[in-house]
Order: C-alpha cells, then structure tokens, then sequence
C-alpha cells in the first residue's frame, strides 16, 4: 500500500491550479444534522405500569418514561409487544436498537413514528418474538439508541412478567403444575 501513497501525493501537488470548494452540508437544501440528546439518568428509575393497563415504562415517575413496552392485542393477530424509545427522532428516520442483557443482546429496528404529537422511535414486534427475548430475561439491561443515548436498567420481573402476560392474549396466566417423579 505504501508504493501508491507516494505517485498519489505527487499527483496531488501538481494539481496545484485546482480549487477546493468547502460545501456545509448543514446548510445544504434538505440536509440538516440529526437529532442528539444525551443518555438520560437512568439512577433511581424503575419499570411501572401505566394506567392504562395495557403499557409499563422505564423512568422515574413522575416525569414521562425513557423506554415503554405496549401491549397490542387484536382478534386477528398473535400479540404484539411495541417497543418505544421516548427521545427526539427525525421524520421517516429509521435505527438500530441494541438491547444488551447479561446473556442475551437484541437488535431491534425502531422507526421515527407520531407518539403524543412528537417524532419519537418505535418498532412492533410479536410478543412471542426471539428479537424481544432481552426484555424477558428479567436480568439487567443496557440499550443504546445511536443519537440517543444510553439506559441502564436494573434487573427486574416486571418486563419478563408482562410480555408473558401479552403473549397469553392479556388474560391471567394458569399457574403452571410442575409433576416430580420419585425414584423407584
């Protein structure tokens, strides 16, 4: 590689006449930077229930949560578990979500969607989904958001606990009879 480096730098001094244009794409018609916000705090925060039954989301109540997963039950469909990122997105953008847990790793892709009337990241999922199997370990979690940060979440239930509740359609789960052969 190094045999090319010299003819090329020799070529590029002799173009002495040419002219470097500096363009700022951020001043470029339709180009502009992305959206950044820092990791939030995650120090104190927990996962809740929502009120409205159906959602549990990572904060620190009472301020709006960091990260929510939603229950969407339909007839038609296998349960779904939507998966919300709440920070700034840009329209139609789209991102790669890396859930990391002690043994497991999820990639999820989120999409910049309409979320209470801001652009914030979401992407749905069956609950039943190995991609949301991170979510269920009910181990700590770290997941990173380009542009968005990072949390850091402790180990908890709840997550495991309601995707299960989810993937049963909503309804209570039957408790789990559990035979144990003895030894002849």
């Amino acid at each position: 590689m190094a045999s090319f480096t010299l003819p090329l730098l020799l070529a590029l001094t002799a173009c002495g006449d040419s002219q470097v244009e500096r363009i700022d794409f951020q001043e470029a018609e339709g180009v502009h930077a992305p959206t950044l916000t820092p990791s939030p705090d995650s120090e104190g925060a927990s996962w809740s229930l929502a009120a409205d039954g159906m959602t549990i989301g990572f904060g620190k109540d009472p301020q709006a949560p960091y990260l929510s997963l939603a229950c969407e039950l339909s007839q038609d469909e296998e349960p779904r578990i939507t998966v919300i990122r709440h920070a700034p997105a840009d329209p139609a953008a789209k991102a790669l979500f890396a859930v990391l847990g002690e043994s497991l790793t999820s990639r999820l892709n989120l999409d910049a969607e309409i979320v209470a009337g801001d652009w914030q990241w979401q992407g749905s999922y069956p609950a039943s989904s190995p991609q949301i199997a991170a979510f269920a370990s009910g181990k700590k979690l770290q997941a990173t958001l380009p542009g968005a940060g990072t949390i850091e979440m402790p180990a908890s239930p709840l997550p495991a606990e309601f995707i299960a509740w989810c993937s049963a359609g909503g309804r209570a789960l039957e408790p789990q009879v559990i035979k144990t052969q003895t030894p002849d």
